[in-house]
């Protein structure tokens, strides 16, 4: 049923995302944001879309956010996929606008 699909597309994500973390490289982080933060990333993952926001952490204010569709095939009755590749890409370039969307860059997160 459908419980089983989203099992597998989770899987299928954690794996993509499993892979992609391994290849990256270590994060780069000036002192400065790395001893305090001026931004945190919110990023949530639907069935439909991908979305960011970027909030100041000394007040809460949200000041950008992305999102982005993801492409749901119906090869079949009750059968749906989703590429975990895309999602990924979704997820990044949600959160690279978001970033540009509040004026803020990765080193102050």
């Amino acid at each position: 049923g459908l419980a089983a699909i989203a099992a597998r597309m989770i899987t299928s994500l954690l794996a993509a995302v499993a892979v992609a973390i391994s290849r990256a490289p270590p994060p780069r982080l000036s002192e400065t944001a790395a001893a305090a933060p001026r931004y945190a990333i919110g990023v949530d993952v639907g069935t439909g879309s991908a979305r960011a926001g970027v909030v100041d952490v000394r007040d809460g204010t949200l000041l950008g956010v992305h999102k982005q569709d993801i492409t749901m095939w119906n090869p079949l009755p009750e059968h749906y996929e989703q590429s975990s590749e895309d999602i990924w890409a979704a997820v990044c370039n949600c959160v690279r606008g978001a970033l540009s969307a509040a004026g803020a860059t990765a080193d102050e997160v």
